[in-house]
């Protein structure tokens, strides 16, 4: 079996166990995890990115918004510089690999969007203003730009 077969199976495997957890242990690894990551070099950023798009889809839609909600949830609770490097580096991974938005079809998108938009205001609206600062630093802003649904 080859590295990076046995890294996305290691990678599904633990999005699956994540995604049974109860929600204070999901968040406190979860929470660990995004602080190590920030830690990685690229590459390893990217590989680790990449197995997360390539497996998120083997898990069911709830326990994927579940998973969501509590990376959200952690991220709100470090600092920006954080949280916009975390987001720079998966959205930089979509500017490379823009097949992987092709399965983020509209009504998850606005799963994703609800999930963020049911967290508390201070911490939906840190996560929003990274999120669009990130966005407006990324190579192509347009493509990410159109990704966000026109609610209201």
């Amino acid at each position: 079996m080859s590295q990076n077969s046995s890294a996305s199976k290691f990678i599904e495997n633990i999005l699956i166990i994540l995604s049974n957890l109860p929600v204070g242990f999901r968040n406190a690894i979860i929470k660990k995890r995004l602080d190590e990551f920030n830690g990685f070099d690229q590459s390893e950023k990217k590989e680790i990115i990449t197995n997360i798009l390539k497996n998120y889809g083997k898990i069911e839609k709830t326990k994927v918004l579940d998973l969501f909600s509590s990376w959200l949830t952690s991220l709100s609770e470090m600092d920006n510089s954080s949280i916009n490097s975390i987001f720079y580096s998966y959205l930089f991974e979509l500017h490379l690999n823009p097949q992987e938005l092709n399965d983020f079809d509209n009504p998850f998108i606005l799963s994703l969007f609800k999930v963020l938009n049911d967290l508390p205001e201070n911490k939906r609206d840190k996560l929003w203003y990274c999120f669009m600062e990130t966005v407006l630093n990324t190579p192509d802003p347009k493509k990410f730009v159109k990704l966000i649904p026109n609610v209201g």
